[in-house]
């Protein structure tokens, strides 16, 4: 059944339930939807929400099948505050949602919706001026070489508590993809997979903050942020696990002057291929303390930690310490640019703390981590841990 809740009206479809709201909405609006949904393909709510909200729900996870089209495209010039709850998405193409809003400052909360199937783009934004929030989304795809969430443009994004996978035996090439937007919050989120990179970030005139998140079973990097990227960058955290290759680093700032901290990361790879864990690229300053590197494979190749800076030497604005280190390979590199684009190698970290007088209280040590006991989860450090309080 799809119900008005505020009216008390009943409708054949989801798409004859939200046509029936006034243009402009004189109150809040709730639209209820039990058991499968008839399908939507292809429709478009434009109305005014004005000050007040719309709200679609199901309290029984009920299916909306896209039918092989974009599922529903909130797009006009006035006015939208929309909340989307509970919902499993199927069967979409280009968009399960897509937010094409042109007003000036416009809403949306996705929560609780489960997007499924191999169609590309399940959360599609398109407008700079779209504030968008997922909380508890699962995305989980079919497909090769798509992307699951993009935000190009839109204005401040939130996510929450969601999770992004592929399939197994497909291959994702973003999981969230950014581009020409203020600001993004990613917390508490998980990520499975990506080719290019799991979040990639691009065109960010502001914060940039990605905290308590998991990644790993991909090729590409765990974090990419763009040389057009323009505001600060802040990794906490987080845990990287067997994410990157011989090219793509678990984190891979490229080419861009900006604010980079990470802090309390557990960064740690046994994938041959896997070249450098944490490359930055003409930095304008760095902050990292308290995070776990470590190349658990014994291959001669990959480095740790490879930070250069837009001017010679080392800037009085590194600030990086209390960090662990460790290579299961004696030949490791760990690496700190001198010069721009002209990087000294060190072999060890008692090397680096001699040349350079950074990492003084860093350790180089095996991390030991738990993998076995069950009332611990993996990559937590064992109780002898050098780790513990470094």
């Amino acid at each position: 059944m799809i119900k008005n809740i505020t009216t008390d009206a009943t409708y054949a479809t989801l798409a004859l339930a939200i046509a029936g709201l006034p243009a402009t909405l004189t109150q809040n609006y709730t639209i209820e939807v039990t058991g499968e949904s008839s399908g939507i393909a292809g429709f478009t709510y434009s109305g005014n929400c004005s000050t007040f909200k719309l709200t679609i729900q199901t309290p029984d996870t009920s299916v909306i099948d896209g039918a092989g089209a974009t599922a529903i495209t909130f797009g006009g010039t006035a006015k939208h505050n929309i909340e989307f709850i509970g919902f499993h998405i199927q069967n979409f193409v280009n968009g399960a949602l897509y937010f094409n809003n042109t007003y000036a400052d416009s809403d949306y909360i996705i929560s609780n919706c489960l997007i499924t199937g191999s169609g590309n783009k399940a959360i599609r934004c398109g407008r700079a001026t779209s504030n968008v929030t997922l909380i508890g989304v699962t995305i989980n795809v079919n497909a090769s070489a798509n992307i699951l969430a993009q935000f190009n443009p839109a204005k401040n994004v939130i996510i929450r508590n969601c999770s992004f996978n592929n399939v197994s035996g497909f291959s994702t090439d973003r999981a969230v993809d950014t581009y020409n937007i203020a600001s993004i919050i990613i917390e508490d989120s998980y990520f499975f997979g990506g080719v290019t990179a799991a979040v990639y970030l691009k065109m960010i005139s502001g914060t940039s903050v990605i905290n308590r998140c998991t990644f790993t079973g991909g090729t590409g990097d765990g974090v990419f942020v763009s040389g057009s990227v323009a505001g600060a960058v802040s990794i906490k955290n987080s845990l990287f696990v067997d994410q990157g290759s011989a090219t793509l680093p678990a984190i891979y700032c490229n080419g861009s002057v900006l604010d980079l901290t990470l802090e309390n990361n557990t960064i740690s790879s046994n994938v041959s291929t896997v070249s450098t864990l944490v490359k930055a690229l003409t930095l304008n300053t760095f902050h990292a303390f308290n995070n776990i590197l470590a190349n658990r494979h014994n291959t001669p190749n990959g480095l740790l930690w490879d930070i250069r800076f837009n001017t010679q030497g080392v800037p009085a604005s590194y600030h990086s310490d209390y960090n662990l280190f460790y290579r299961a390979n004696t030949s490791v590199t760990y690496l700190l640019s001198t010069q721009a684009f002209t990087p000294n190698s060190y072999y060890s970290l008692a090397a680096l703390q001699t040349a350079q007088s950074v990492e003084m209280n860093s350790i180089q040590a095996e991390p030991q981590f738990e993998f076995a006991d069950p009332p611990y989860p993996d990559y937590m450090l064992q109780d002898g841990s050098p780790g513990h309080n470094a």
